[in-house]
């Protein structure tokens, strides 16, 4: 609510779809299978995750969407190494207002970009990520991925390129708590984070 622009030239305009004050109700069901060997920071296993959310009128919200989240990852151990393997989709259908579509960035997926520096109904990534361990608490980390977003499921993809590297401090060994420090470079634009534990 009380929402503004800041110039005439931006991304928002008074018609953007979205751009009013509203009310978004809705309801959903989540599946996860989590067989991974570290909830903070794993190194074997797998994870899936599915989330199904509807957003409608009947609800008393004032839009009708769905979004449907997909996240697919894969984790590796060789010695004193770990490989992480994601796939991520966010698709909404329907007539979605501008602050829910999804969103393509951040500390977690597609590093180097701001998160929601692009956004359309359809977000699409895979990315890679290696740590290795140099010293007891000093592990170093080497990712890469690509990503779009879109308004259509299977056409008009720009895909845009994340890489970047990065120092783990372990804080507690045994639980394999870490602080993480990541710089990323995307297309004209880098970003600096600072977190507990890995991105996925």
């Amino acid at each position: 609510f009380d929402i503004n622009r800041t110039s005439e030239n931006g991304v928002l305009t008074d018609e953007t779809f979205g751009f009013e004050t509203g009310t978004l109700t809705g309801i959903g069901i989540g599946f996860i299978h989590d067989q991974r060997n570290n909830l903070f920071c794993p190194s074997g296993g797998y994870y899936a995750q599915l989330n199904i959310m509807g957003y409608g009128q009947f609800l008393g919200g004032d839009y009708n969407f769905a979004d449907i989240e997909i996240d697919l990852r894969k984790y590796y151990n060789f010695g004193k190494g770990e490989l992480g393997l994601q796939a991520y989709q966010n698709s909404l259908f329907g007539s979605v207002p501008f602050y829910n579509l999804a969103r393509l960035g951040g500390s977690s997926r597609m590093r180097g970009y701001f998160r929601g520096a692009y956004r359309d109904k359809h977000f699409t990534t895979v990315q890679t990520e290696v740590r290795y361990s140099v010293l007891r608490r000093l592990v170093v980390s080497a990712f890469t991925g690509i990503g779009s977003v879109s308004s259509h499921f299977s056409k008009g993809h720009e895909w845009l390129p994340s890489v970047g590297t990065g120092l783990r401090f372990v804080i507690d060994p045994k639980e394999r708590i870490r602080i993480r420090v990541d710089y990323a470079f995307g297309k004209e634009t880098s970003g600096f984070y600072l977190n507990i534990n890995e991105a996925f």
